[in-house]
């Protein structure tokens, strides 16, 4: 599988100076964007509606994993435990119900919901929460009737001897993906209690499940796309498995038709056949795939940091929508003409479109720059029509020259120091283009200017000298003439874990061997290295390594989870900065900005 070419466009925003009352060349009026809208070209994709968390009532959402049953949708809120959200006419979402997670509850990292009891299962797929240096893993239950009637049933339903990686309920059967432990089954009663958990045989390593009718697939880390016939009185293999040309993340399945979402290799879409799954198509969307949706020709593709559709049957190569993420994207879902997909702090529902177009260009999620010096950011038209984008920097609403971008363009938009100083640190750049409906907000870009105070080296910065602790291996950053990325982390976070996998996989099968070196700043838990198969990857080791990130590497203000990326060159300069995952495959992130793969 082979990342899709871009089309590179030189086009530069030429502005002049930018001093208060001089005027920009080429800059139409302050009152708003000029020209006039595009109203030939539907919108693959577009928001519909949109609910999220309030942070001020002292809430932590990291909205993961999702599952929609009728008019409602139950998120897994990591640390938070749950949250419930109903799903109105006309695209509406309204947070129904925040369940915060209770002394002795385990933290919900993936859920599962048994409709003829009412029970959602909760279950967390590490160390952390009330687990943190247990040996056992509980899976709670709670007893649910719509989108606000909520209660936790049972804080341990069931105890096991390993931790889940994802649940799946088929039937009345309760399925548990327990990696390395494989698969494990237990019958679920009518008041939604659990019986005796049994392993089934030969099910290998066990990562993401789905299941439709008969049919439940199964992604192994060592064997790639398993698939099982479920019966009322058996659960049996059904063929071989299929290997799988990335990192297996997530899978669904519509009828006998399977997806498989593979980190930076993109997305497959597999048949399910006696033999083995057959490979039906490939999917390049330009990011790192996390999660994946189907329904009927609709194929649509999560990453972090936007949504993409395309009508895979038709053809895979031709992108028929994207959204871009305002945080981080971690699931999606269709529900009835709806797609639905959690945004770290919010839930958004989409209309989706099978004759439509992407009508939104890409930006980077954020810039972290030096003061006193203009700034280079790449926007990018990933789709197949034409944009005209208008450009705003907030929050002084000005305007910028407007950009045409053809298909598969990149141009790059220079923006004069003078507009980022002016006493703040903080601007945004937003790229709307009148293909898009009216009430669109289009991409968004938080552009954090470095104060004198700041530990954290922006981009031009040298990157510190950083050295590992004695007594373990030597280690020094930056490397000596290696283009690197430098990796800082909170191993709790579920925003990282899907990142990580995906660079180890880069690391066992490098696109370039000349590529950069991924070096993961880590305390060297040998339990989380294991745990997430990220031996290929090299550490320094610091045991200081989560005060280290908070204190010194970690850059407030711009959109991204509890991880920090800094990608520096040969000579040890930082070019990017990133809190958001984007992968070697995205025209506008720091592998880009390294010129990789």
């Amino acid at each position: 599988m082979t990342p899709r070419p871009w089309r590179a466009l030189t086009l530069l925003a030429a502005l002049a100076s930018a001093c208060e009352g001089t005027s920009i060349v080429g800059q139409p009026s302050p009152s708003g964007p000029g020209g006039p809208p595009v109203s030939s070209v539907r919108a693959g994709l577009e928001e519909t509606g949109r609910a999220g968390i309030d942070l001020r009532t002292g809430a932590s959402p990291h909205l993961g994993r999702l599952v929609v049953h009728g008019a409602t949708a139950y998120v897994a809120n990591s640390f938070d435990g749950i949250a419930a959200f109903q799903l109105g006419a006309g695209g509406r979402v309204t947070l129904t119900k925040e369940e915060r997670m209770a002394p002795g509850v385990p933290r919900c990292t993936t859920i599962a919901l048994h409709p003829a009891s009412s029970t959602l299962f909760c279950a967390a797929a590490d160390r952390s929460g009330p687990a943190l240096g247990e040996t056992t893993s509980p899976i709670a239950a709670y007893r649910v009737g719509g989108p606000d009637v909520f209660s936790l049933r049972s804080p341990s339903a069931v105890r096991l001897e390993a931790f889940v990686a994802a649940l799946h309920v088929h039937g009345d059967r309760l399925l548990l993906a327990t990696f390395d432990h494989g698969l494990l089954q237990a019958p679920i009663s009518a008041d939604g209690s659990l019986g005796a958990i049994t392993a089934l045989p030969r099910s290998g390593d066990a990562v993401a499940l789905a299941g439709a009718g008969e049919l439940l697939a199964q992604l192994d880390r060592d064997a790639g796309l398993r698939l099982w016939r479920v019966t009322p009185s058996a659960i049996e293999p059904e063929g071989e498995a299929a290997a799988l040309d990335g990192p297996p993340l997530a899978v669904t399945m519509d009828g006998t038709t399977i997806g498989v979402a593979l980190g930076s290799r993109g997305a497959a879409v597999y048949a399910a056949a006696t033999a083995r799954p057959t490979l039906l198509t490939t999917l390049h969307p330009p990011c790192s795939a996390v999660s994946i949706a189907l329904r009927g020709d609709l194929a649509a593709v999560g990453c972090m940091d936007g949504l993409y559709l395309y009508a895979w049957r038709e053809d895979p190569r031709h992108l028929r929508g994207f959204v871009p993420a305002r945080t981080a994207s971690l699931d999606l879902a269709f529900a009835g003409d709806a797609l639905v997909a959690t945004d770290w702090t919010d839930l958004a529902s989409l209309r989706a479109d099978p004759a439509g177009e992407s009508v939104h260009a890409l930006l980077p999620r954020g810039r972290y720059v030096r003061p006193g010096e203009d700034l280079t950011i790449p926007l990018v038209n990933p789709g197949a029509v034409t944009l005209h984008v208008d450009l705003t920097l907030s929050p002084a609403s000005r305007s910028l020259p407007s950009v045409t971008l053809a298909p598969g363009a990149t141009t790059t938009v220079r923006i004069p120091s003078a507009l980022l100083a002016q006493g703040r640190e903080m601007v945004a750049l937003q790229a709307r283009s009148r293909e898009a409906s009216a009430g669109s907000e289009g991409a968004r870009t938080a552009l954090r200017v470095a104060s004198s105070d700041d530990p954290a080296p922006p981009i031009g910065a040298a990157f510190p000298s950083l050295e590992s602790e004695r007594g373990q291996a030597p280690v020094t950053l930056p490397l000596t003439g290696r283009r690197q990325v430098i990796v800082f982390n909170n191993d709790t976070c579920v925003a990282l874990w899907p990142e990580l996998q995906d660079l180890a996989w880069l690391a066992r099968h490098p696109m370039n061997p000349e590529g950069p070196s991924v070096m993961l700043v880590t305390n060297a838990n040998p339990d989380f290295i294991a745990h997430w198969r990220l031996e290929a990857l090299a550490t320094l080791v610091r045991s200081d390594s989560y005060t280290l990130h908070e204190g010194h590497f970690r850059v407030e203000g711009i959109p991204g989870a509890w991880h920090t990326e800094y990608f520096v060159d040969e000579r040890g300069v930082v070019r990017e900065v990133e809190r958001v995952y984007t992968g070697p495959a995205s025209p506008v992130g720091g592998f880009s900005a390294l010129g990789a793969p």
